[in-house]
């Protein structure tokens, strides 16, 4: 699998992505998850990518606190999620940071993805 790809929502947008069929690729997003958010494809999103995997880790350099007093509330973590290709075609992958039991705002924090799947080379 690829190195995962780095994203922040202050950061101007990728370059379009080109995948192959069936290609998967993982995008590395910071997310407040102790404030309950989450990132999740847009509603407005079409369907040439699937979301496979999907997990929470430590931002780099985090050092685990010595006690429950040490932590800290509204801490950053790091969203790994994995898509596959399904389609052909162009799409901008629409990502939204929301809390899940929420339905999507037009506030919430977003970022786009351009993405090209076409078929594997030969």
């Amino acid at each position: 699998m690829p190195t995962p790809i780095m994203m922040d929502p202050t950061t101007p947008p990728l370059a379009t992505l080109r995948l192959g069929l069936a290609e998967r690729f993982t995008l590395d997003l910071p997310v407040p998850v102790s404030a309950g958010y989450q990132w999740r494809m847009s509603d407005a999103s079409l369907a040439r990518v699937i979301l496979v995997e999907q997990h929470f880790a430590a931002p780099p350099g985090w050092v685990e606190p010595a006690n429950l007093s040490e932590q800290r509330i509204g801490g950053a973590a790091r969203q790994l999620l994995t898509f596959q290709a399904q389609a052909e075609g162009d799409q901008v992958l629409i990502l939204v940071q929301a809390r899940p039991w929420l339905a999507e705002q037009p506030d919430d924090v977003r970022m786009h993805v351009p993405l090209r799947v076409a078929e594997a080379s030969a």
